[in-house]
């Protein structure tokens, strides 16, 4: 029996431990620089994104900086120019006064007429069955929304003076006026609720707020490091990517570069087939939204936001309803395509256009657009999701589904090598 190499076993153990050593130094790093770790993958998406924007200016005389740096100018420029197209969807303060108004006096109206509420000669609140089930939930809920959206002492004279000046309707001025009696009628609500606050809780709130400001501070700065990442890894000119495969051995280079080609083609596919998805679900409910009776900047508007956000699964649709519902609410007209659509039962519609779309995305275009990419068991999907959204928050949320693509792509790949190449 031949003696084992000596050097061959310091290799393995120096290896050994050096390899414990940083994969106990990342798990420690992940864990510390959680809130990093989402800003920086989604630069690196962005600059894995533009990428081959730059590599497709084939001039010979300009340098990589020079071709960054136009990729970069025609970015700030599409930018410039969405933000001045959503410019003109955004109401001034006036108009956002009446909006304002219209939302409260309509969110009250729609409560009203589900739960059946009427106030009865002892000056009691009664309702149907679910408000009398839930009047303890639902009242504190529809009086703290109505303060949110009531109009303050400032605001409350610029309206009237706008209103006496004729440009607020009387109909928008008795909304008003009908907002400011519900909120008469919450007055004993509230000094209940204000009576009932312990002394210290002021100095509480103080607190919580302050610390929610902070919060915000926090979650700004790391989002700042983004754009650093986006910028620095699109004039990398393939310096990262060489460091790391440096560090592989001679033996197992090309089982790792096979690797990283198939990753670099499952993001790839990844990529375009969730931006096509998203481009023809927001067209899908914009389309929708435009058929029963919504202006086509806001169904586009609505689409875009609906598209955009439906690059996590699940929540497109969710966001879609919430915004289609919200302007559903303050609509007083419509002149709806399709000809039994009406106010009274736009709301079902609404749903209905949400649901469609979502049905599309479902049975159409995630198998066609991203079967041949991804490939996942639904069930793996709605299971990466949630698990990601618990583990990791909304960054595990996010990232779940590339995140079981690339391992899935790493696995099926590292196999398939080890075998061709005997070393298994």
């Amino acid at each position: 029996m031949q003696p084992k190499n000596p050097r061959k076993i310091r290799a393995w153990i120096i290896y050994g431990s050096f390899g414990t050593l940083s994969l106990l130094c990342f798990i420690y790093l992940v864990s510390s620089l959680r809130s990093l770790i989402l800003p920086m993958i989604l630069g690196a998406l962005l600059a894995y994104i533009f990428k081959p924007l730059v590599q497709r200016i084939n001039l010979a005389f300009l340098p990589n900086a020079a071709k960054v740096m136009i990729v970069l100018i025609g970015l700030l420029s599409g930018i410039g120019f969405a933000t001045n197209k959503l410019k003109d969807l955004i109401p001034n303060e006036n108009e956002q006064l009446v909006y304002q108004v219209r939302l409260q006096y309509k969110i009250n109206k729609k409560f009203h007429d589900i739960m059946e509420t009427h106030t009865t000669t002892d000056g009691k609140v009664k309702g149907n069955v679910i408000y009398n089930l839930l009047k303890d939930e639902l009242d504190p809920f529809m009086l703290n929304l109505n303060r949110l959206l009531k109009l303050n002492n400032e605001q409350n004279l610029e309206f009237s003076s706008l209103h006496k000046a004729g440009f607020v309707d009387d109909k928008f001025f008795n909304y008003h006026k009908a907002n400011r009696k519900t909120m008469k009628l919450q007055e004993h609500i509230v000094e209940e609720q204000e009576a009932r606050k312990p002394a210290s809780q002021e100095s509480l709130q103080k607190q919580e707020d302050s610390s929610i400001i902070v919060a915000l501070l926090n979650t700004l700065s790391t989002w700042l490091l983004l754009p650093f990442v986006f910028i620095f890894l699109l004039f990398d000119e393939g310096q990262v990517e060489k460091f790391f495969v440096s560090l592989v051995p001679n033996n197992l280079f090309e089982l790792v570069l096979s690797i990283l080609d198939e990753v670099d083609i499952a993001i790839g596919n990844y990529l375009r087939g969730t931006l096509l998805e998203c481009g023809l679900v927001g067209l899908s409910l914009g389309l929708g939204l435009f058929l029963i009776g919504f202006n086509a900047d806001v169904a586009i508007s609505i689409g875009a936001v609906a598209g955009l956000t439906n690059a996590i699964p699940f929540l497109g649709p969710a966001i879609g309803l919430g915004v289609g519902l919200g302007y559903g609410l303050i609509l007083e007209e419509i002149n709806p395509v399709l000809p039994f659509i009406h106010l009274d039962n736009l709301f079902f519609a609404i749903f209905i256009c949400v649901l469609i779309a979502q049905l599309l995305d479902n049975t159409v275009f995630q198998p066609i657009v991203l079967g041949s990419a991804v490939n996942l068991h639904p069930l793996v999907v709605i299971i990466g999701v949630m698990g990601g959204s618990v583990i990791f928050g909304f960054a595990g949320m996010l990232l779940a589904i590339p995140s079981i693509v690339i391992f899935k792509v790493v696995i099926e790949t590292l196999f398939k090598e080890l075998k061709a190449y005997r070393i298994i």
